[in-house]
């Protein structure tokens, strides 16, 4: 009961007419409410693979907010895939108060592919609106480390995106960010690349841009 009663919470933080506007426009993967025991109570949606989980002892930023201290840091799920990579998720947690205690914790999750999707559709929905040209292409990358966090961008596109070492070459250049431009099927393509300090010391996005001649 408790569990069905804590989900109908987290579902109303997302409803557009009483809901959070950040929560609900926000590219998250979860909320979850957690127990004083860093046990996960629930979450907005049933199944959930994190259901008992005891976010607490696997990620610090957990325990902290059943110390009293909000804060944000990344960490990584294991793939529900076997052998699959690990979905490494930006983690947001914040102690629940009832009469002045801390009596459990919220915790939000966002995945950076979905992050990385969010940034390119909202790109892209700004250039249609603005833009008169047909066929202007636009695709985002999040980069943490030597790995590349992305879904569903063009699989020709992919191979264009600066490696690591490309990457930390051009920032040593010039540390706030970068541009460069690549051909590919006879279109140029110009991109970006800028570090996201929010999202660690090496990491950030990568915006890919095309104009049709």
């Amino acid at each position: 009961q408790q569990e069905r009663e804590v989900r109908q919470v987290l579902k109303l933080l997302r409803s557009p007419k009483k809901g959070v506007r950040e929560l609900v426009i926000s590219p998250l993967s979860f909320i979850a409410a957690v127990g004083k025991d860093g046990l996960v109570i629930a979450r907005d949606v049933e199944p959930g693979p994190i259901g008992g989980m005891n976010l607490a002892k696997q990620f610090p930023v957990v325990a902290k907010a059943l110390s009293g201290a909000e804060g944000m840091d990344m960490g990584e799920f294991a793939s529900l895939n076997k052998g699959g990579k690990p979905s490494v998720t930006i983690l947001m947690a914040a102690p629940a108060h009832y009469k002045g205690e801390v009596v459990g914790a919220l915790v939000l999750g966002i995945p950076l592919w979905r992050l990385q999707q969010r940034l390119s559709k909202q790109l892209q929905m700004e250039e249609a609106g603005k833009s008169k040209k047909d066929g202007t292409v636009i695709w985002t990358y999040i980069y943490r480390g030597d790995e590349l966090h992305h879904h569903g961008t063009p699989r020709d596109l992919d191979q264009l995106v600066p490696d690591a070492k490309a990457r930390r070459a051009g920032l040593a250049r010039s540390p706030r960010g970068f541009t460069g431009e690549a051909q590919q099927y006879g279109y140029w393509y110009g991109y970006g690349v800028r570090p996201l300090p929010v999202l660690g010391e090496d990491a950030g996005v990568i915006v890919f841009r095309m104009d049709p001649q």
